[in-house]
């Protein structure tokens, strides 16, 4: 058995891959509920920081800063960019509600 795991996630939307104690690591592409108007609910996680890497193509980043109301901030990413959310930030939520946190 390899030391090194490895995880695929070919289908669309949020893949929880590996979840710890106090972290998770998943994968997150392309979904038609993810994009602008479908979009409805918002996540904030209170403890920890989110962090997005770009694997393929450009895409845009949302969040939500303190607060209901904002303010909004929507960041062009690109391949290769690791982006982090910092914690209490808002984010759109693509997740089902079994594996929110």
């Amino acid at each position: 058995m390899s030391q090194i795991q490895t995880h695929f996630h070919p289908g669309s939307g949020l893949k929880p891959l590996l979840i710890g104690k106090e972290w998770q690591t998943a994968r997150l592409n392309h979904a038609p509920e993810l994009a602008g108007p479908a979009l409805r609910k918002v996540e904030r996680h209170a403890q920890t920081d989110e962090v997005f890497v770009g694997i393929h193509g450009g895409h845009v980043l949302i969040t939500l800063g303190a607060g209901a109301a904002g303010p909004w901030e929507l960041v062009r990413t690109y391949s290769g960019i690791t982006y982090n959310v910092p914690a209490g930030v808002g984010t759109p939520s693509p997740c089902r509600p079994e594996i929110r946190s």
